[in-house]
């Protein structure tokens, strides 16, 4: 998630290209949406939605807002990760991964995942937090193999991660 271009090997040898998130790659991130279904973009944005707003997306590129990285095979954008930073705290960053259906399960999440928790703490970040569904397991066992904190209050939609170093 650094500003060079780089690529990322999944275990099973497929090599996949990373970049940061411009303002060009608008077209692409639709088209990774429209390639999701509505139960992944549901578990990612804890609604079906279907295509980013303008302003949306136009956060998500900006560097001023935190560090997004695509992931793509070729020219289709395969996958998103985000290290945001916390309006409320700018000390936490918040951290969001989508991956195309077609992808999960093959070690991306946690590969994505392990990039934005260094990330964070090369950018000097207390901690990170994410908000994810309760009933999202593959997300939350990557969180507590990253040691994050699983917390979940009864029946409460939102699983709430901190991690702190």
């Amino acid at each position: 998630m650094s500003a060079d271009t780089g690529t990322m090997a999944l275990a099973d040898g497929t090599v996949l290209g990373m970049s940061p998130l411009v303002p060009s790659d608008r077209a692409a991130v639709d088209a990774l949406h429209r390639r999701c279904t509505p139960a992944t973009l549901e578990r990612r944005y804890f609604m079906p939605l279907v295509r980013l707003s303008g302003a949306m997306f136009r956060r998500l590129a900006d560097p001023a807002y935190g560090r997004s990285v695509a992931v793509r095979d070729g020219e289709h954008i395969v996958a998103l990760a985000h290290l945001m930073v916390t309006p409320e705290d700018r000390d936490v960053g918040d951290i969001s991964v989508l991956i195309e259906d077609a992808w999960q399960g093959r070690g991306l999440g946690s590969a994505l995942t392990r990039i934005v928790v260094e990330q964070a703490a090369a950018l000097g970040f207390a901690g990170l937090h994410a908000d994810m569904r309760a009933d999202n397991e593959r997300m939350r066992a990557i969180m507590r193999s990253l040691d994050g904190a699983d917390g979940r209050a009864g029946d409460a939609e939102l699983s709430l991660n901190w991690w702190t170093w």
